[in-house]
């Protein structure tokens, strides 16, 4: 029931040229040659974050929402490193599609399990305000 949503997100400086960039290159990005470059060079850098810099690494998000008459709520949520939560968050899904815990059909995880579903990864709090 919310009519509009803004969505923000903490990048690294040199991400707001690519994104301003992005729309005009599309044309050339299309190019199998460059794909092919550009594929090598993923192939060729790290492979993602350490096992330790998962094992240390914390996920940050902020939420907040605002109604017509100005009243506002918030929201925080502290969290695993992206890689490790991912993993995590996809297994308790998987075991309580398993149990029949959720309805068939596409869903988000909020829907399929509520809207609690992230408070059972270990490690994540929520403060609400």
């Amino acid at each position: 029931g919310i009519p509009n949503i803004d969505v923000f997100v903490g990048l690294p400086s040199i991400m707001k040229h690519v994104l301003k960039w992005n729309g005009r290159l599309a044309p050339l990005l299309r190019s199998r040659r460059l794909q092919g470059w550009l594929a090598s060079r993923v192939r060729a850098s790290r492979p993602g974050p350490t096992a330790e810099q998962r094992a240390r690494g914390r996920s940050y998000l902020w939420g907040e929402a605002r109604d017509a008459a100005g009243s506002t709520v918030s929201s925080r949520l502290q969290t695993l490193e992206g890689y490790a939560l991912t993993v995590l968050t996809s297994l308790a899904a998987v075991e309580k599609l398993l149990a029949g815990m959720a309805q068939p059909g596409f869903l988000t995880p909020s829907k399929a399990f509520g809207p609690d579903f992230i408070l059972e990864i270990p490690g994540t709090v929520r403060t609400d305000s």
